[in-house]
């Protein structure tokens, strides 16, 4: 039997996302929204983030931006993102979030499933994106956030005068509008893009608002990438539900901990390995962190030792939250103290099955098989690739997580394996499909199988086994050809290894024998 919240069901509002935030950007006036704690404490009120959406939107429909279009949105986490990706959204168009790090042949494998028709590129990225753009046509503008005398840039959208031209009665379905198309490597093959409707982005905020527990004077701190669904979705949350933010990049745990003093932070959303440092460091006795309340974590499984090292140092409550970029939130554990290892009840709105993994029949309490999912939040699918899509959600609505997993008899949910092929470096997704297309192009390369090796800190790291095509070819030659070609969280951190032949079946990589040949 199904498993579902003992929470009533929220109302989840029939508008567009922006249209959601906007409305309630009025009510938190001149309360201070986001800090950019990289800046020196950059900030801005609810009230500046709404007139400065108001006019980016303005500016973009002005330059001919209209519903349906898609904008890429290459940068890395600071203030002027989401103003920028409210402006897209304000105009009915789609926001195409990119990893700024990634390299030239990275980008275009993404901008190729998206279509972009106009770019915005942090200025660090400029004459990257400039060569990006001669290979995709479709791209009708570049805007920069920074400076430049090249391109227009999104400072130049921010003047007052372009608030005049905000786009009015842009009729959004939000049920059926995509409004992000972050990039996921799904539960196989290569990198995608889903599609997240404005419900979806409406639904998550919410839920996850409802279940954990807030109120307009807390703060949340945050030094995810804003390019992926950890970093955009908690900018939303906190935007929508009037809680101020302090972003970082670049960060590490004395920083950190120094912020959590500096502004007085109540949430501290983790992943489990800044939880590991949290846990460990000396810099603990440097500063006070007595305001934290909650840290919420995901993205990654996390020993009980941890967790309960962080409970008694910080004397904090500890939120294990289960999700994926297509269908987030899943489940949330308000429970910790007596179920630490679980990843909770299914969230609100939300329904949680488990199946056999071979027949798809439905299983009871205490069964294993493969967790899947239903509810407001669950992506439409992913862009023009309709056989992944109908792969991973089924024909009654219902997500394929790609894990194994249980639930007992408080209704509470376990995660104990992982079906999906994808690697989890720090909660990076590392998709095996794309490495081994990569070092296959290598002209001494044969064929090639990549796995995933635990790691302590990491999680796991990427390990390639290699098939020869010439045996002068060495480790490290393998090892430097992916680091010039892909960006550093897919880097062969577990090595390489040379085997006479890839087991296979049926043309497929069967990577659980790889996997015994790494020893786990």
């Amino acid at each position: 039997m199904p498993i579902q919240c003992s929470l009533p069901d929220i109302v989840i509002p029939d508008k567009s996302l922006s249209e959601v935030v906007l409305e309630r950007m009025l009510g938190y006036g001149d309360a201070v929204a986001m800090v950019d704690n990289t800046l020196d404490g950059k900030e801005f009120t609810f009230n500046e983030f709404r007139d400065k959406i108001r006019c980016c939107a303005g500016s973009l429909n002005k330059q001919g931006l209209k519903q349906g279009d898609t904008v890429g949105l290459c940068a890395p986490t600071c203030l002027e993102f989401p103003v920028a990706m409210f402006g897209i959204l304000s105009c009915g168009a789609k926001v195409a979030p990119c990893n700024p790090e990634y390299t030239k042949g990275e980008i275009i494998q993404q901008f190729k499933i998206s279509e972009p028709n106009m770019v915005f590129v942090n200025e660090g990225n400029v004459e990257l994106m400039k060569e990006v753009l001669k290979e995709l046509s479709y791209v009708e503008k570049l805007f920069v956030i920074g400076r430049s005398e090249e391109f227009s840039t999104l400072n130049d959208m921010l003047l007052p005068e372009n608030e005049k031209d905000f786009p009015q009665n842009v009729e959004i379905n939000p049920s059926e509008d995509v409004c992000m198309l972050p990039h996921s490597s799904g539960t196989t093959g290569l990198p995608k893009s889903v599609m997240l409707t404005h419900t979806n982005l409406v639904a998550c905020s919410l839920i996850g608002g409802h279940a954990t527990g807030y109120t307009t004077k807390d703060s949340f701190y945050m030094d995810r990438p804003m390019f992926n669904m950890g970093g955009f979705g908690v900018a939303i949350f906190t935007l929508m539900l009037g809680v101020k933010l302090v972003l970082d990049k670049d960060s590490n745990v004395e920083k950190i901990l120094a912020a959590v003093e500096k502004y007085k932070i109540t949430h501290l959303p983790a992943v489990p390995s800044l939880m590991i440092l949290l846990a460990k460091t000396d810099e603990y006795f440097k500063y006070d962190t007595s305001s934290l309340k909650l840290i919420p974590c995901g993205g990654a499984s996390l020993s009980e030792p941890i967790m309960n090292a962080l409970k008694e140092r910080y004397k904090v409550k500890i939120a294990p939250m289960y999700g994926m970029t297509e269908c987030s939130p899943i489940s949330i554990n308000n429970d910790a103290e007596n179920f630490l290892s679980s990843v909770g009840s299914a969230a609100p709105n939300t329904i949680v099955k488990v199946v056999d993994l071979t027949t798809g029949d439905e299983l009871g309490c205490d069964q294993s098989g493969e967790i899947m999912a239903k509810g407001p939040q669950v992506m439409k699918g992913y862009m023009r690739n309709p056989e992944a899509t109908d792969l991973t959600i089924d024909k009654d609505g219902w997500i394929h997580t790609g894990d194994i997993g249980y639930y007992d008899k408080n209704g509470m949910l376990y995660v104990i394996d992982r079906l999906k092929e994808v690697i989890k470096y720090k909660t990076h997704q590392v998709p095996p499909a794309e490495l081994e297309s990569l070092i296959l192009k290598h002209p001494k390369v044969a064929d090639v199988g990549v796995i995933g090796i635990p790691d302590d800190f990491a999680g796991e790291v990427p390990k390639a086994y290699v098939v020869r095509k010439d045996e002068t070819l060495s480790e490290d030659q393998i090892i430097e050809f992916v680091k010039n070609e892909l960006v550093e969280y897919k880097h062969l951190r577990g090595g390489v290894e040379f085997i006479e032949a890839i087991p296979k079946s049926a043309g497929k990589i069967r990577r659980r024998e790889l996997k015994k040949l790494a020893g786990f």
